[in-house]
């Protein structure tokens, strides 16, 4: 077909691959080469095609570049369908589109200044297949990129034209010079299109580019990763003995890389990339595998029902008393280990219906550590309480002969006969519990006991019962 010149001096034309080629980076913005719609260049859903050019450009890193677009991505007019195809360049990206106006496929080909010979000339095939509903995008005889083509309805733009070096709006020149451009209403294969690329005679000096752009293990980026980083240390989780799955991504598309996994754990993976021009460079990643925890502490201890741990709870603290109200029969012990990979025996329901009883809990770190706490149960027998304002509580338990105390009393306590008679007095007491077996046998009876607290005395009346 034959093209209308817009905007273009004689002086935009240059020596080409082939004969003359067309250097848009010395127009205007609106340059640009306009070829009236028909047959050949307009496609329905049916349709299968291939876009041919050469190019040579200095820089793609900016926005949008066209080299090839024809239709128009708004409804402004009755012309316009929102169908259309286009060969681009945007941020070092090389695309290729089509849109039906209900879904766009865009092909990508990212960081193609990596693969391309800037400044030099470079072949360039766009091709939809509709035999295996796919795009395709070759560089200089290799295929880069190709994904499922999403589009179903047509993307013919009739009767708008196609455009060479712009879009529709004439908003987004080529800054570079195209030559040989060629349009096919067939989908060019693999061969057809390393015959044209060799046909160019092209020559590119090949990457010396062997980094990576990511390093993943098990899916995830290796913290801190950058490509100028060829050594990480990583930590596995106490217990590994399956290798992780390293993913490594090549900066360059024509390098290649090889990744040699660790003989065992620990121990170190190596991950090779090949430059395009042979050029070497290793990556390492030294696996260990976390010491097992040593941690068998308990964070809290707690009773249902309700009742006080003596003394009261510190992870370090390994034997507590505990007076249970009387007639009680079971409790439940329940725990918060402060490792989750700990294990913990013990706990739960204890029987507690003969009058004492012991919980003893072991916790089992994740190294086999053991740290063992121990719960000693009473239950309360004849329990008085005092009416006054303290509420003071005392209990007798007669399997242990122990009068136990509802708090630690700071003072001294004296126990009286019903006669009056003192016959026992303990100065300067600062327990919750007393024996009675260190002191005068005391019978079935009633008692007194006056505690001097802080110089607040209270008298409590007890039956001690054997």
């Amino acid at each position: 077909s034959n093209g209308i010149l817009k905007n273009i001096a004689d002086s935009l034309w240059v020596d080409g691959i082939e004969g003359h080629a067309l250097n848009l980076d010395k127009g205007v913005d609106s340059s640009y080469i306009e070829i009236p719609n028909n047959n050949v260049i307009d496609f329905d859903s049916t349709k299968s095609f291939s876009i041919s050019v050469v190019v040579k450009v200095a820089d793609i890193s900016g926005t949008d570049m066209n080299i090839v677009f024809k239709g128009t991505t708004g409804r402004n007019t009755p012309d316009e369908k929102g169908r259309w195809y286009g060969l681009t360049f945007k941020n070092n990206e090389l695309r290729f589109v089509v849109d039906d106006d209900i879904v766009k496929t865009q092909l990508g080909f990212p960081k193609a200044n990596l693969s391309m010979n800037m400044n030099g000339w470079n072949h360039i095939v766009g091709v939809r297949d509709i035999s295996k509903d796919s795009l395709f995008i070759y560089l200089n005889g290799i295929k880069v990129a190709s994904m499922l083509d999403n589009t179903n309805y047509d993307i013919a733009s009739d009767p708008l034209p196609l455009i060479i070096g712009n879009n529709q709006s004439h908003t987004r020149n080529f800054k570079g010079i195209i030559d040989d451009l060629q349009i096919f209403n067939i989908a060019l294969n693999a061969q057809e299109i390393k015959a044209m690329a060799d046909k160019y005679n092209l020559t590119k000096q090949p990457s010396n580019d062997n980094t990576l752009s990511d390093l993943k293990i098990d899916g995830t980026t290796i913290l801190n990763f950058s490509p100028q980083v060829t050594t990480y240390n990583v930590e596995l989780p106490y217990g590994t003995t399956i290798m992780p799955t390293i993913t490594a991504t090549k900066n360059n598309t024509f390098a290649t890389v090889t990744i040699s996994n660790a003989s065992s754990l620990p121990g170190t993976a190596t991950i090779s990339v090949k430059a395009e021009n042979g050029d070497l460079l290793e990556y390492k990643i030294n696996f260990t595998i976390k010491p097992a925890s040593s941690d068998a502490d308990l964070i809290l201890i707690s009773i249902e029902p309700s009742a006080n741990l003596n003394p009261e709870f510190d992870k370090n603290v390994l034997i507590y008393n505990v007076t249970l109200p009387e007639g009680t029969k079971s409790v439940r012990v329940n725990v918060v280990k402060s490792d989750s990979k700990a294990k913990v025996s013990g706990d739960g329901i204890i029987d507690v219906s003969s009058g004492t009883a012991t919980a003893t809990i072991v916790v089992t770190a994740e190294n086999n550590t053991t740290k063992t706490y121990t719960i000693n149960f009473v239950v309360a027998t004849n329990i008085i309480s005092l009416n006054n304002s303290n509420s003071a509580k005392v209990y007798y338990n007669n399997k242990t002969n122990e009068l136990i105390f509802g708090k630690a009393i700071n003072g001294s306590i004296e126990i009286f006969d019903l006669n009056g008679k003192k016959i026992i007095s303990i100065q300067n007491s600062s327990k919750d519990r007393i024996n009675l077996d260190n002191f005068l046998n005391l019978n079935n009876n009633i008692y007194f006991i006056k505690i001097n607290d802080f110089e607040t005395d209270e008298y409590i009346k007890i039956k001690i019962i054997k």
